[in-house]
């Protein structure tokens, strides 16, 4: 009778969205074929609906995709309330320019993956411990992957395709930084020169008063002049008036 693996001995392939299918396919069958007759899950942590088709027909029958929908928002509730936290934390803890100027601090889960990731960390979490067959986790985000092989359930159970590494990212995210903020040094150069030429045609705002000057960044929508053309900020409402008062 043929022993049941353990979960320690079952692999756990880490592939990028933007790899090959049908090159992790050959890889994983040659594997498969010399070491297990399990069916291979998959896992798939991505929001991009049709590249998730095309992984399911490049794939085919021979892999097993695990569906996790209410898992998801299951730790989603979970971890919602401990993120909010820690992020009203950080901003007392960072009250300066850095922090309010990130898109973690919007707490826009639309904007910023932060949140999304820590919950797909924990569904692939949840598959790697409990299944005992290997599983294959493809992701739209490196970080992400880099967290998952950081895993201690993980150890000594990951196996890279497309020739992605933690070091060779961290290489890559550099230089893509330095030709980015390269880029902004450019624009910001530009910007200074233009202000230099036309700093002499340029109107200056009165002070009317002796108090500070607060300047707000709205977001202006559709209803933003709703009543006989007042503006109505939904994120700030009153504010604007209250600091008038003081």
């Amino acid at each position: 009778m043929q022993n049941q693996p353990k979960i320690e001995d079952t692999p756990v392939f880490l592939a990028h969205i933007s790899s090959s299918p049908t090159h992790i396919q050959q890889k994983i069958s040659t594997w498969k074929s010399s070491q297990s007759n399990k069916p291979i899950q998959w896992l798939f942590l991505a929001r991009d609906f049709p590249a998730l088709e095309f992984w399911e027909r490049s794939l085919g029958e021979e892999f097993e995709r695990l569906r996790y929908t209410s898992l998801f928002q299951d730790i989603g509730m979970k971890l919602r309330r401990p993120y909010l936290d820690w992020v009203s934390d950080q901003g007392a803890c960072r009250a300066g320019l850095a922090w309010w100027s990130s898109r973690v601090a919007e707490r826009n889960t639309a904007v910023c993956p932060l949140f999304r990731n820590l919950c797909y960390l924990q569904v692939a979490r949840f598959y790697g411990r409990r299944e005992k067959c290997p599983i294959l986790i493809i992701a739209e985000s490196r970080a992400l992957l880099g967290e998952i092989a950081d895993l201690p359930d993980f150890k000594g159970r990951i196996k890279w395709f497309s020739c992605f590494s933690p070091m060779a990212e961290t290489l890559k995210w550099i230089i893509w930084m330095v030709l980015v903020w390269s880029r902004y040094f450019v624009k910001g150069l530009g910007e200074l020169f233009d202000a230099v030429i036309t700093k002499d045609r340029r109107t200056s705002i009165p002070i009317i008063q002796e108090k500070p000057r607060v300047l707000l960044h709205a977001c202006i929508g559709e209803g933003y002049f709703r009543k006989a053309g007042v503006p109505e900020d939904r994120y700030f409402g009153n504010l604007a008036s209250e600091l008038r008062a003081l």
